[in-house]
């Protein structure tokens, strides 16, 4: 019987390790500004956005979060594009988008205003 319990323990933590292996955050974050809005791309590939997928994004102007969304899924294998009103930001100004992983994992991506 023991030999059974360390079977099935041993065969969960290979499973977990695997399954960690697997997930990955997201590669990279694009950001692009047009005076009016923020284009915002995250590659982050996977083979089933049901289930492995951007949860959320965090938008920072100057360290400040000024909008967050939250996600079920991705829209497709590839990742995730976004489009995110922030009219009149002032030459210079930091933006900063921080992407999460749904399993594991964050990436960011920083844009100062010209």
């Amino acid at each position: 019987m023991r030999f059974l319990a360390r079977t099935v323990a041993t065969l969960l933590m290979l499973m977990g390790i695997c399954g960690a292996a697997l997930a990955h955050p997201p590669s990279k974050v694009d950001l692009s500004y047009d005076g009016s809005n923020l284009y915002v791309t995250v590659v982050h590939e996977v083979s089933d956005p049901t289930k492995h997928y951007v949860s959320r994004l965090s938008v920072f102007v100057g360290g400040k979060l000024v909008e967050q969304r939250e996600y079920k899924d991705q829209s497709g294998v590839g990742g995730l594009m976004e489009t995110v009103a922030l009219s009149g930001l002032p030459k210079g100004a930091e933006v900063k988008v921080v992407a999460v992983c749904s399993i594991m994992g964050t990436a960011s991506g920083t844009l100062v205003v010209k």
